[in-house]
């Protein structure tokens, strides 16, 4: 155990002696200004037990400590905390936890109050929650590790104009609003999307922290920065207010509803990136019961971000064009390595890709950690690159992304190859390789009219397949993709099973079916995961609506068995080919 890990239980261990009894503490990942953020400065989940995953839940009593995260981080949680007071519960996710408070708690009585940073979960959730559990527990709101928060860095905003004129943008967005509204943006990529600027305020997504009042003759920017930062932009962005100070967004919602109760406030009501607070939620519901409010699931700005216009899917193009060269050199020089008979572990290849994509390709950061995984770690589908060395025959996964140029647009890819050029796929590996790569095509080939294909469906096409042929112990244990923009996940737009959303004309997003070995095998070559991730735009061929990759690259033929393949699937193999001349 790292002795990082080992302070923050020592910790943890502490805070749950001096809990009341009947006292439940729940510990979100999520932040104030970024949910779902990369960054490890606001991840209360790192800061109490070293957890770096992108979602899950800490439920703290004096009892016991269970830590729920969803399928991706499940093998993950477990080897970390394995031996620990740290209980990973399977099955897992928000569902089990919600059960787990109605069993474990209300009937047997264990706790009759909850406690949490309601800074940090959105208002959704938790509202849901009360509903369910009824009233027979209380909600505190309470501040735990304030006096070791670290202030997030606020940096200077570089302003774009790479497809649209900032007013026309707005003027666009506004034009779908209804008067008396007034609409609240919380989310840091509506942000930046809406006001077209880039920051570096966190550790990846060019995002900009602040908030967004939005009216039909009316926007104003709320962002914590000096007067000189606020005269510059207030010059630059015209038809626009900026105030420099983020926190006063709160007031100035109150002034409006104060001097006409007409209006309309309209949140962010859902559980994504920039959703409301559960705190900010019960200050404007209970400052005054009359204010109007209206809850939404999507906000106008998402929505126009998800209709990328001719120009946003050029960049996207140009960008992707780039990482796919930073994909085939970083396998090019993982073989040439392993062939030289040099030591490459995971970390070694990391900084490699790092290091070449800056020098090389101009790529100015990461859009996320990058997925450097070889052998056994890549039954893990986010794994963090570790000291383990890549050995001849092991299968290597690679989940690559940067911000290029400018910065305006987000890249995203994933492939997997067999190391070393002389190495012989297994059995095992030719089947998993094969049957996973039958439902990518399955996909990307899909042709609908517009308005007939939902997310879900789409997700099927793969899901079905794989969860009916997939080898014994192995599983699809993730959603099949994700809108890629400004940001690397707008999550406005996901493709999975439970997602509604209808794809059209010039939607982006990703497609990334895989399988992963959930339970090892005595074979330490046959415990693996294969993913595949193309970035697709939608566009209309003939009368219906077809996928083109914006970054095409070819696969590992070693790991590939065309005998596995349909008619249909030779076929649309062929098609995506054909991208690659």
């Amino acid at each position: 155990m790292v002795v990082d890990l080992r302070r923050r239980l020592e910790r943890l261990q502490l805070f749950q002696q001096s809990l009341p009894q009947g006292h439940l503490c729940l510990i979100n990942r999520n932040t104030e200004d970024l949910f779902s953020s990369y960054s490890d400065r606001e991840n209360d989940l790192f800061e109490w037990i070293g957890f770096k995953g992108s979602s899950g839940q800490l439920c703290i009593e004096r009892q016991r400590v269970r830590f729920y995260v969803d399928g991706r981080y499940l093998q993950t949680a477990n080897k970390q905390y394995e031996g620990t007071a740290v209980e990973v519960v399977e099955p897992s996710g928000r569902e089990a936890f919600l059960d787990d408070l109605r069993t474990w708690g209300l009937e047997n009585e264990h706790y009759a109050v909850i406690e949490l940073d309601g800074r940090k979960w959105p208002a959704q959730i938790i509202e849901k929650w009360k509903t369910a559990l009824g009233g027979k527990v209380k909600w505190k709101d309470r501040r735990w590790l304030d006096e070791e928060a670290k202030p997030l860095h606020r940096s200077d905003l570089d302003l774009l104009e790479f497809d649209e004129k900032p007013s026309s943008r707005l003027k666009r967005i506004q034009s779908n609003m209804d008067e008396g509204e007034l609409h609240v943006l919380l989310c840091s990529d509506d942000v930046a999307w809406l006001f077209q600027a880039r920051s570096n305020d966190y550790d990846y997504r060019r995002s900009v922290s602040g908030v967004i009042l939005l009216g039909k003759q009316y926007a104003a920017l709320f962002r914590d920065m000096k007067q000189e930062e606020v005269m510059r932009l207030s010059k630059e962005r015209k038809g626009w207010r900026v105030i420099g100070n983020r926190g006063l967004w709160k007031e100035a919602v109150d002034a409006v509803l104060k001097k006409n109760k007409e209006v309309k406030v309209v949140l962010p009501f859902h559980q994504r990136p920039g959703a409301m607070s559960w705190s900010d939620f019960r200050r404007l519901r209970e400052d005054d019961q009359s204010y109007p409010l209206v809850l939404n699931d999507r906000t106008l700005v998402e929505r126009g971000r998800l209709n990328k216009n001719p120009a946003e899917i050029k960049s996207l193009s140009d960008k992707t064009s780039n990482l796919a060269m930073i994909m085939r050199e970083s396998i090019e020089h993982c073989q040439r390595s392993l062939d030289r008979g040099e030591r490459l572990s995971e970390i070694d290849l990391c900084c490699w890709i790092e290091t070449r994509a800056k020098e090389a390709h101009r790529a100015i950061r990461l859009s996320f950690p990058l997925i450097v995984s070889s052998g056994n770690h890549t039954s893990l589908p986010h794994h963090h690159p570790t000291e383990k060395v890549i050995e001849k025959g092991d299968l290597v996964m690679l989940d690559l992304g940067f911000y290029f140029g400018d910065g305006g647009y987000a890249t995203d890819a994933t492939r997997c190859f067999l190391a070393g050029a002389d190495s012989e796929a297994t059995t095992r590996m030719k089947d998993v390789f094969s049957l996973v790569l039958r439902g990518f095509l399955r996909q990307w080939g899909a042709s609908f009219f517009e308005g007939e294909m939902k997310a879900r469906e789409l997700d099927a096409l793969a899901r079905d397949l794989l969860n009916r042929e997939a080898p014994e112990g192995y599983a699809f244990i993730h959603g099949t993709g994700h809108g890629l923009g400004i940001s690397d996940h707008e999550l406005g737009l996901t493709i999975g099973p439970s997602s509604g959303i209808t794809l059209r004309e010039n939607y982006v997003y990703s497609l990334e079916p895989g399988l992963y070995q959930e339970r090892p095998t005595v074979d330490q070559k046959d415990n693996f995961g294969v993913r595949f991730e193309d970035v697709v735009v939608v566009e209309k061929r003939g009368e219906s609506l077809r996928h083109r990759s914006l970054c095409p690259m070819d696969f590992d033929t070693r790991l590939l068995d065309l005998s596995q393949l349909d008619h249909s699937d030779l076929a649309y193999l062929e098609d995506y080919r054909s991208q690659l001349l």
